[in-house]
């Protein structure tokens, strides 16, 4: 059976019309994610699924985890797939009666076309060059009801960034620019987290290579907050914005206000770790503002990714090609 715009309003009718298009949408990722998977563009790429919509549709229990993401995010590991991934991403025929074009640009999108879509969706596309610092999980979607109005069944595999690396980047950006989005993500994944120390480390390389990143401005007085009261003293819920949260269930303002003041209040006592996991080295690393620890903070990484068994992420550091090993992945 398939998906169609009937079924979307059956499957949700206590959503208004705006909230069956999100469901609409949640639809179509599942189906694109189908897609890639059943066409080998994992491993033709060297793409790993993370963010929100990764978070939604492999991480966490879809009977409480409640967020929708409207982006698909990547890390890209093989930079030599970049310019293939139009072709690779896009579909040449209908599958499951929809159709996918990534156009890549400073906006990349994309453009899907599908019968349950009341008209053509653009989807926020990223897939970042750089290497993941543990190795990605190969997960099963997470079934929820729709599924059962799929043509096809939904149990394919993804490889998807880890819980402990995917909080390790949610706090680097909680640091960077609290978002209310991430304040839940990080809410719900912390009873998920399997090694509180590799998360801290993971925090503090990924705040210290964002900070020095040259092509990104700098938010923050430190890589990670010099002293940790950042995770401690946490902003106001009226710092964050409510419209940025948005749920696949009706919520009233109001009610979202009070999860927000509940999460806030939680968060220092769940996220405590990252201050008592900071070793010396670490601490040096978070404060430096000047460059003085790049090498070190770049072989750290690189350590992790090896160990990891990252294909990739040891040769980061002199970027050869890997031309000769995707020319024999790609048609």
């Amino acid at each position: 059976m398939a998906v169609t715009a009937d079924g979307i309003r059956t499957l949700y009718p206590g959503l208004d019309r705006r909230g069956q298009a999100d469901m609409a949408r949640d639809a179509a990722f599942d189906v694109y994610l189908a897609f890639l998977a059943h066409h080998g563009v994992w491993t033709k790429t060297g793409l790993v699924f993370k963010g929100g919509t990764a978070v939604r549709k492999f991480l966490c229990d879809p009977k409480t985890f409640r967020r929708i993401s409207y982006d698909l995010d990547f890390t890209l590991r093989n930079p030599d797939a970049k310019q293939h991934l139009p072709h690779l991403m896009s579909s040449t025929a209908p599958y499951m009666g929809c159709q996918f074009r990534l156009e890549l640009g400073s906006h990349s999108r994309v453009q899907v076309t599908a019968p349950f879509l009341e008209a053509p969706l653009g989807v926020g596309f990223d897939a970042a060059e750089g290497r993941v610092l543990q190795h990605p999980e190969q997960i099963e979607l997470q079934r929820r009801p729709i599924h059962d109005h799929f043509d096809i069944d939904p149990s394919f595999k993804v490889p998807v960034m880890t819980v402990d690396e995917t909080v390790a980047e949610k706090l680097t950006r909680w640091h960077h620019r609290p978002l209310i989005r991430d304040l839940y993500d990080l809410s719900m994944l912390r009873p998920l987290i399997a090694d509180t120390a590799s998360v801290a480390r993971m925090w503090v390389i990924k705040g210290h290579q964002a900070f020095h990143n040259p092509n990104k401005g700098t938010t923050t007085l430190a890589p990670a907050p010099a002293d940790f009261d950042g995770i401690v003293n946490v902003p106001s819920s009226r710092d964050l914005s409510l419209p940025d949260l948005q749920f696949d269930t009706p919520t009233p303002d109001h009610a979202k206000r009070i999860l927000v003041e509940e999460m806030l209040a939680e968060f220092s006592e769940a996220y405590t770790f990252c201050v008592e996991e900071i070793d010396d080295e670490l601490e040096q690393w978070a404060s430096d503002t000047q460059g003085e620890h790049i090498a070190a903070v770049e072989a750290a990484a690189n350590d992790m990714a090896a160990q990891a068994d990252d294909p990739l992420g040891h040769l980061f550091a002199s970027k050869p090609t890997m031309a000769p090993h995707l020319s024999r992945l790609l048609p």
